[in-house]
């Protein structure tokens, strides 16, 4: 159990080979039996919750799970993965980075591949995002540039906050389960596969791997008018939750 279904048609492929090379060389040692059919494990489950759905889970987070939250609504705006989301600290903003306004800074030591390593990505920070970043920094007494954005507060396994969050929300767990922190990467995702073409896409989520043409010779200067644009198509919070949370 537990294994990916690769691994599995993997693993049987190599029984039934050896299996059939033993009844070759050795047919009176080997009995003749019929090999199992294997039962591989279903495909990951790649459903997206809806933007609803997935703030209703993060309202569901209390002032005592706040790193969780600060960095679910980080990655909710930024697409990142939860442990890029709770690593990038105050010194990774710029209020307006290469006179394009707010973007953050998704350098080598938050990828999670080379080639996500080699972009030294700079991603846009549409305005909600920017206010609330700036009513946390307040909050917490301008802190340092090397204090992460979450505070000092991050769980060592944030997902078993955020299976209750999305379980005490009633949202369906085949949107969640197995992957609680993933939701909002893959709500991104999804809702951007929707507004952009692949390379911008493709970047900004940090997925540009080498084989898509182009990717590591284009300019992000370029990229961020329209995945600016694009993110502003996200649903704001709603009001409630976003008062809450500032």
């Amino acid at each position: 159990g537990g294994k990916q279904a690769s691994a599995v048609k993997t693993y049987a492929s190599t029984v039934k080979a050896v299996w059939r090379w033993a009844r070759e060389h050795y047919p009176d040692d080997v009995a003749e039996v019929d090999m199992p059919a294997v039962r591989t494990p279903p495909p990951k489950n790649v459903a997206a919750p809806t933007w609803e759905q997935l703030d209703a889970a993060l309202a569901e987070l209390t002032e005592r799970a706040a790193g969780v939250r600060r960095a679910m609504l980080v990655a909710r705006w930024t697409g990142l993965r939860i442990g890029q989301a709770s690593g990038v600290t105050w010194g990774d903003l710029r209020h307006d980075w290469q006179g394009l306004g707010p973007a953050l800074n998704i350098g080598p030591a938050l990828s999670k591949t080379e080639a996500e390593a080699a972009l030294d990505r700079w991603i846009p920070v549409i305005s909600d995002l920017w206010r609330l970043l700036l009513a946390w920094q307040m909050a917490d007494g301008r802190p340092p540039e090397s204090t992460p954005l979450v505070g000092p507060d991050f769980p060592r396994d944030p997902a078993d906050t955020m299976n209750g969050a999305f379980a005490r929300a009633g949202i369906d767990p085949r949107f969640w389960r197995g992957h609680p922190t993933h939701v909002a990467r893959k709500r991104m995702n999804t809702h951007l596969a929707v507004q952009l073409a692949d390379i911008p896409r493709r970047y900004f989520m940090g997925r540009s791997e080498p084989t898509v043409e182009g990717a590591h010779y284009i300019d992000a200067r370029e990229l961020f008018p329209v995945i600016r644009a694009a993110l502003e198509t996200i649903p704001a919070l709603p009001d409630a939750f976003a008062a809450a949370v500032a």
